[in-house]
């Protein structure tokens, strides 16, 4: 699909624009879809994270070992050769098997070899770009670019493609994934406001009710963990709890849970 191929190109050829524009950017994502779901940063999540670290490291080798390179541009050339690979991977209703890269700690030499000969195709578009466009770097961060690198034709070898993993098990892996750790995250919270005891809770209810910042629902579930220990919260009601005290910080309560007996 043209979106899941525009965010994979926008994913690996970010840094095109600089390292701080780069951080910025990655920052905020990832700060966003925190906010909005932290269930998906997770242990396979981190996995992938440094697999794909791996990915671009390990790029990063190759294209510096080709006869062909003379140096310059390789943040450049790194970045578009993933991309269009995870592009053509994606017109193929497929997906790098980043969990295998995990494993190894390293790249399969068939992905190394792919990425070697894509390398060099897109080093052959960056050092000739349009007329009256001189700056090969200036040239990298236009979309013109990357539509003529999409376009390459670059044959992905049936050994590499036997390696790589259908769209939906990479999203049953994800899904199984996000699964666990929110079983993880509400034993974490149920953890947390036992041990922090209900007159913590108890307070809390208290500077809510004062200042009517509580809506008839959060003052029930902040009744429950005042009642600790003598009611345990489920780890459903303990995620609650959790998210009804950051609402209080956020309009100005102090207390911690770190701070707490």
């Amino acid at each position: 699909p043209r979106n899941s191929q525009n965010r994979t190109r926008n994913h690996f050829c970010h840094g095109l624009l600089g390292a701080q524009k780069n951080f910025a950017a990655f920052a905020g994502r990832v700060g966003a879809a925190w906010r909005k779901a932290p269930d998906n940063f997770n242990e396979a999540w981190y996995r992938e994270a440094i697999a794909k670290a791996i990915t671009f490291r390990t790029t990063e080798r190759i294209v510096s070992r080709q006869a062909w390179y003379q140096g310059g541009f390789r943040a450049n050339i790194v970045a578009y050769a993933i991309a269009k690979i995870a592009h053509d991977v994606a017109k193929r209703r497929k997906a790098v098997d980043f969990k295998s890269i995990w494993r190894r700690q390293a790249l399969s030499q068939n992905m190394g070899d792919v990425l070697a000969v894509v390398a060099e195709q897109v080093h052959q578009v960056l050092i000739d770009p349009p007329e009256g466009i001189s700056n090969v770097t200036e040239w990298a961060k236009k979309q013109a670019c990357w539509d003529r690198v999409s376009r390459l034709k670059s044959k992905l070898p049936d050994s590499f493609v036997g390696e790589l993993i259908s769209v939906e098990e990479q999203r049953n892996s994800a899904r199984k994934a996000r699964r666990d750790q929110r079983e993880l995250n509400g034993m974490q919270a149920q953890i947390a406001v036992v041990n922090v005891g209900g007159s913590f809770w108890a307070d809390a209810l208290t500077w809510g009710r004062e200042r009517d910042l509580l809506t008839p629902k959060e003052t029930g579930i902040l009744q429950v963990a005042a009642r600790v220990p003598g009611r345990v919260p489920t780890e459903k009601q303990s995620s609650a709890v959790i998210k009804v005290l950051g609402k209080l910080q956020s309009e100005g309560y102090t207390a911690e849970l770190s701070s707490s007996p």
